[in-house]
């Protein structure tokens, strides 16, 4: 994997047909929440998704942290406004909920509202070809065997 920047490295993971995904889904919630039309793009549901991974990486006390002219963190602050970013994710979906069958359901799945994320995610991860030299520890695999 050596060669590629970090965004090239996320869009293996998070492809174009996962966020156009995300944004289909999530102009169909809007319509089932409050009956009206919801414009999203796909390159605003890339952004959220940049803003929400950095807010996980860069902690403050609430979203609205990163806008506030005392703790403003420009990065996200930049990239879009934060009415946008909570109007987004008022309305962020990852499957139609019209779809999900009711419990006690043979067909019920527990994470059906991110069940199509989880599917993309590993199929672009079996795209990946294995590297040649590969290790796995305790560190990684933790046991209490002793050797």
């Amino acid at each position: 994997m050596s060669g590629k920047t970090p965004l090239e490295f996320v869009r293996l993971f998070f492809d174009q047909g996962m966020v156009n995904h995300i944004r289909d889904q999530t102009k169909i919630y809007a319509l089932q929440k409050d009956a009206k039309e919801f414009g999203v793009s796909s390159a605003e549901v890339e952004c959220l998704l940049g803003i929400l991974a950095f807010t996980g990486i860069v902690k403050m006390p609430s979203y609205r942290s990163y806008w506030s002219n005392e703790t403003r963190y420009p990065v996200i602050a930049d990239a879009m406004s934060r009415d946008r970013f909570e109007q987004i994710k008022k309305y962020l979906h990852f499957n139609d909920n019209l779809t999900q069958k009711p419990r006690g359901d043979p067909g019920h799945d527990k994470i059906h509202k991110v069940r199509p994320l989880i599917e993309m995610i590993r199929d672009n991860f079996m795209k990946i070809p294995p590297e040649e030299h590969q290790a796995v520890d305790e560190q990684i695999v933790p046991t209490k065997r002793k050797i």
